[in-house]
């Protein structure tokens, strides 16, 4: 299986959960994990910045299309607006969204993109 975890990666507990989840899904033989945060632009710090993100957005896109799953790590209204971009393309193309629940509140188009809501916490859900 070839995953794709999508998630902000801005904080500490973003990451840490990010890595322990990379972590599981690389134990298994034959997984292959990509987590976009681990991706680094070759000679990125010369580029000018519209270039940069060029080159990040389209490895984002090629990795999304040749993944068998998402796995999106959602924590509500401290979400990142990139990785519910990927869900909706994700879901686009037909690809499942395994999302992975912290907190209570769930944006609609979320929610209805995922094909799997794992909720962490056992929060009472409250769409949003």
């Amino acid at each position: 299986m070839i995953y794709y975890i999508s998630s902000g990666f801005f904080t500490e507990e973003t990451r840490e959960k990010i890595n322990s989840i990379a972590k599981i899904l690389r134990s298994v033989p034959g997984n292959e994990v990509i987590v976009p945060m681990e991706f680094l632009v070759p000679n990125g710090e010369n580029l000018p910045h519209e270039q940069w993100a060029k080159e990040v957005f389209d490895y984002d896109v090629a990795e999304i299309n040749k993944c068998d799953k998402v796995i999106y790590l959602d924590f509500g209204a401290d979400g990142d607006c990139g990785a519910a971009w990927e869900v909706g393309y994700a879901f686009a193309k037909g690809i499942p969204v395994e999302t992975y629940k912290f907190g209570k509140d769930i944006s609609l188009m979320i929610y209805n993109s995922s094909s799997t809501i794992k909720f962490i916490d056992n929060s009472p859900l409250k769409l949003v």
